[in-house]
């Protein structure tokens, strides 16, 4: 259980990463002993996988379109830290 709090502390508002690996991970320890935990992660493997066709199955014009959004994005936060003068260590 504290694996999948973490997890879920790590995500942050659907923030892709560690977060969601370490919430699976959990799950599945859960799964070994709970029969609602097993069939939720049936649920999360093939919402997952539905997940990956659709994206291989992706137009290219919606690809690039993530890539260029994605691109914009990290560069807006990367001139907003420059002109903010935002610390790239936060400092206690």
């Amino acid at each position: 259980v504290l694996l999948v709090i973490l997890g879920i502390f790590m995500s942050g508002p659907g923030i892709p990463g560690p977060g969601i690996v370490v919430i699976l991970v959990g799950l599945s320890f859960l799964a070994l002993e709970f029969d609602r935990a097993e069939r939720l992660l049936e649920r999360v493997i093939v919402w997952a996988d539905n997940a990956k066709d659709r994206a291989e199955n992706a137009p290219r014009s919606q690809k690039i379109a993530t890539a260029v959004i994605g691109t914009l994005l990290l560069a807006g936060f990367v001139v907003w830290a420059i002109l903010d003068d935002i610390p790239l260590v936060p400092v206690l």
